[in-house]
């Protein structure tokens, strides 16, 4: 079984919770043993904050770096994941498309992070980390709570990761498509 599915599995029925999966976790506790993603949880869309050395292959482009990176994952597109170091810290958040509200859902594969030739890795300055992994942290705290609304405030989290990011690339110049990262490596 899956670290995705016993994820969902775990999940408590919910008043509010619609037919969508939600999960979210740090990297250090799923990947101890693990160095990477391959085809781990490949049916649902992915964020995540990861730190460290890692190689990523995204559809036909790969790319190198030691950057603290904001990613995000498509589950039409194919992809693979990497640590090419022992620690590995980082969040990540998991979802599937029913996830979200029906209009968002018909707007997500138009984000320029999860379409096809899209810009789905961010580089974050350390400024940028902190607001992210505050993000995820909030996640964390909320997604085993009772709170009646607790997926409505979980898709605005979800959503404001998504904000982040097409706001990073619009003031890295990136255009609506973001760029093309075929064979480059970010550093901070």
């Amino acid at each position: 079984m899956t670290y995705c599915r016993r994820v969902f599995k775990k999940q408590h029925v919910h008043p509010e919770q619609q037919t969508g999966l939600f999960g979210v976790f740090r990297l250090e506790d799923v990947w101890q043993y693990k160095t990477g993603w391959t085809k781990q949880c490949m049916d649902y869309y992915k964020i995540g904050l990861i730190r460290g050395s890692k190689r990523s292959h995204y559809t036909d482009n790969s790319m190198a770096g030691s950057a603290t990176t904001l990613v995000f994952f498509n589950p039409h597109a194919p992809y693979t994941w990497e640590s090419l170091e022992a620690d590995k810290t980082g969040f990540c958040c998991v979802f599937s498309a029913p996830f979200f509200t029906t209009q968002m859902q018909e707007k997500i594969n138009a984000l320029p992070m999860f379409m096809a030739g899209g810009k789905p890795v961010q580089a974050l300055t350390k400024e940028q980390d902190k607001v992210v992994a505050d993000i995820f942290v909030r996640m964390l705290e909320e997604w085993p709570s009772d709170y009646r609304y607790k997926y409505d405030l979980l898709r605005n989290y979800v959503t404001q990761l998504i904000h982040l990011a097409l706001k990073m690339q619009m003031s890295d110049g990136a255009d609506t498509k973001g760029e093309s990262y075929n064979s480059k490596e970010i550093h901070n």
